[in-house]
């Protein structure tokens, strides 16, 4: 009886976040005209503040530059970004930043709580994590045949800017993962958008999605 009403719930929460976005892209993914800067973000504030604008830099030898990062530290905090740290941890240079929190915890519903931008030499891409408001993996659910899953992780995707051929994929170590690709948003080429599921402890999950700039693999 526990698991059923477990699995009732898990179900009424990703039926609700799936509403949300879907509400969010329908209402609030028309394009329009933009300033240099703000065609840099990735995802549009939805009306409800749980898809808030992310700025994507140009991924390369340019953030290894101070300047370079601290405008993108500014351009973050417009939309309540909270800087973190910018440092190296074993030849590993990373500048990270969180949602808006306090002693309690985070103060606002963004779906996303923390932002991290990888500036070494010769390997430069973003990623982020979401808050864990998952019960299960859902990118292996997807992978399963989960059309739910599949359509959460889609429309997760798509308000983030990744359009085109959404898929479920894998890397190279076997990591499942559900892709897509921005195409047109970004001067410099494509982005790749790759989401990927993380255990914290027993039925509790998020989500991590990695940005790189590269196209899709020629057939």
């Amino acid at each position: 009886m526990l698991s059923i009403m477990k699995q009732t719930v898990y179900l009424i929460l990703v039926a609700l976040a799936t509403l949300t976005l879907l509400s969010s892209c329908d209402n609030e993914c028309e394009p329009g005209q933009k300033t240099t800067e703000e065609a840099r973000y990735i995802g549009k504030a939805s009306s409800d503040k749980k898809i808030m604008p992310i700025y994507l830099p140009v991924l390369s030898e340019e953030l290894e530059k101070d300047e370079s990062r601290a405008n993108l530290r500014k351009a973050n905090e417009k939309y309540g970004w909270v800087f973190l740290k910018d440092e190296t941890e074993e030849d590993h240079k990373m500048l990270t930043m969180q949602a808006p929190k306090n002693d309690t915890g985070y103060t606002d519903g963004r779906l996303v709580e923390r932002l991290f931008y990888h500036y070494k030499t010769g390997d430069f891409y973003f990623d982020c994590w979401t808050k864990p408001i998952f019960k299960k993996d859902i990118v292996k659910a997807a992978h399963e045949g989960s059309e739910e899953d599949a359509k959460l992780l889609k429309d997760i995707l798509t308000l983030y800017g990744f359009t085109e051929q959404l898929q479920p994929s894998h890397y190279k170590s076997g990591q499942l993962n559900f892709e897509g690709y921005n195409m047109t948003q970004f001067p410099e080429g494509p982005m790749w958008g790759s989401i990927y599921c993380t255990q914290l402890q027993e039925s509790v999950y998020y989500l991590e999605m990695q940005v790189l700039q590269r196209g899709p693999k020629k057939k």
